[in-house]
């Protein structure tokens, strides 16, 4: 059976629509995972000082370094979980990339350099 041009188009642009809000989510979630996961490398290599959030140092100081970065993972995932929730694809889409630039490219530069 034809369809309707336009309703081929919609249909499409919807399915894109989908389709990127559910990439912004994955990228925010593998971020924050890599992110985790870098940190959890530094903070064995290096010791819990090298973490440059003073929130998640003091966590890690008095709850112990791997409890306070997964917790902090877990925490933003949860919130990122809330922007995607409500619809604010383009705020994570925002968060992902500075997550990106500040957080896992300055691991990624520290550790190609040892």
């Amino acid at each position: 059976m034809l369809r309707d041009p336009d309703s081929i188009v919609q249909h499409a642009r919807a399915r894109l629509t989908v389709d990127v809000r559910g990439i912004a989510w994955r990228a925010f979630v593998a971020t924050q995972l890599l992110d985790g996961l870098l940190t959890s490398a530094g903070v064995r290599l290096f010791g819990a000082h090298v973490e440059g959030n003073p929130l998640i140092l003091w966590y890690a100081q008095s709850l112990g370094p791997m409890s306070a970065v997964w917790g902090a993972k877990a925490f933003a995932v949860a919130c990122g979980g809330i922007l995607y929730a409500n619809g604010k694809h383009d705020a994570l889409a925002a968060v992902t990339l500075f997550y990106s630039v500040c957080a896992v490219a300055p691991w990624i530069v520290l550790f190609s350099s040892i």
